[in-house]
């Protein structure tokens, strides 16, 4: 399950909404194909910031589609059932 070691829960919480999240690659969760990436985050926070809104509020129909389809997929690996699964696998290999 997300937690604030690992990656933001507000960016999995946003999956799990159903809603395409706008974050840095600070957050720990790799948005490029469902969500919109701020780059040069720390160098220039605002004009960042802004250039992904816009970029955000241009997306074509298509586009959006393809964000929506991939959220879904993605809102599927930050569930408490996947990190359950993955970490039973993970200590499985460890021990075995």
């Amino acid at each position: 399950f997300p937690s604030h070691e690992g990656c933001a829960t507000s960016v999995t919480t946003l999956l799990q909404s159903g809603i395409i999240p706008i974050s840095n690659y600070e957050t720990g969760v790799d948005v490029r194909d469902f969500g919109i990436a701020i780059s040069n985050f720390n160098k220039n926070f605002l004009e960042s910031t802004q250039e992904a809104i816009d970029v955000a509020l241009s997306v074509s129909d298509s586009s959006f589609k393809n964000y929506i389809g991939n959220l879904y997929f993605s809102a599927e690996r930050f569930t408490q059932n996947a990190f359950r699964t993955n970490f039973a696998e993970i200590i499985q290999k460890l021990v075995w």
